[in-house]
């Protein structure tokens, strides 16, 4: 959709008008979802009420990426532009992808106990991207934290998304992060942009391009669950 090392002012406009069509189409998806919940869902099955919960999740998530696109006439790169602060007003949204998680996670524990097969691939989206997009842009330690349980809880795969090889970068990412405040704090010299501030963490990708691609078997044990002070 956009090119990172550009300028936001100088992106494709064909780019702008494709974003600008899927928002609206999004905005009228979302109207429609909630009045079909409102006139089915007394009428609609435990199952049913799980996918539902699920297509909310990925409402909610899709919604924050959209919502976060920054004035058209910054003269910054995508990557600047949308740093951490950008983030600091949808933690209502956050929070929102935990609560329709956690019973999600709940009733896979529960169909384990009962003997049913365990659902550990599945080919379409599910609930370790929204959860990892929480881990990754959420500013508040206690919900990050509680996506990176929910990750732990329920390992499986969906499509090439693997629960536990994406904790583990995570993990990685938020130790990046952490140094990088700390050089900050410290009053080490770090990167700044072309007014004299600071430039907004960025790991650049590298935490993704060592990760992705990896064999699938992972050791378990090294994923801590908390999330960097």
């Amino acid at each position: 959709m956009h090119s990172g090392d550009l300028p936001v002012a100088l992106q494709p406009t064909e780019s702008l008008a494709i974003f600008d069509k899927y928002t609206s189409q999004l905005f009228l998806w979302n109207l429609a979802f909630e009045k079909f919940m409102v006139s089915k869902s007394k009428d609609l099955s435990s199952r049913e009420v799980q996918g539902a919960a699920l297509l909310k999740i990925h409402l909610t998530t899709v919604k924050i990426m959209a919502s976060v696109r920054p004035d058209m006439s910054d003269m910054r790169t995508m990557s600047k532009a949308l740093n951490a602060d950008t983030f600091l007003e949808y933690i209502d949204d956050f929070q929102i992808v935990i609560n329709l998680s956690k019973p999600l996670i709940v009733a896979a524990e529960q169909d384990a106990k009962n003997g049913k097969p365990p659902l550990t691939f599945r080919n379409d989206f599910g609930l370790i991207g929204p959860l990892y997009y929480v881990c990754i842009n959420c500013q508040t330690v206690s919900i990050k934290t509680t996506a990176m349980e929910l990750l732990l809880r329920c390992p499986r795969r969906e499509g090439m998304w693997d629960s536990v090889l994406v904790a583990q970068m995570i993990q990685q990412y938020w130790d990046l992060e952490a140094r990088h405040k700390e050089a900050q704090e410290m009053g080490e010299e770090v990167e700044v942009d072309e007014f004299g501030f600071p430039v907004p963490f960025t790991d650049h990708g590298s935490v993704h391009f060592e990760f992705f691609g990896r064999p699938a078997e992972i050791n378990t044990t090294i994923v801590s669950p908390l999330a960097p002070s």
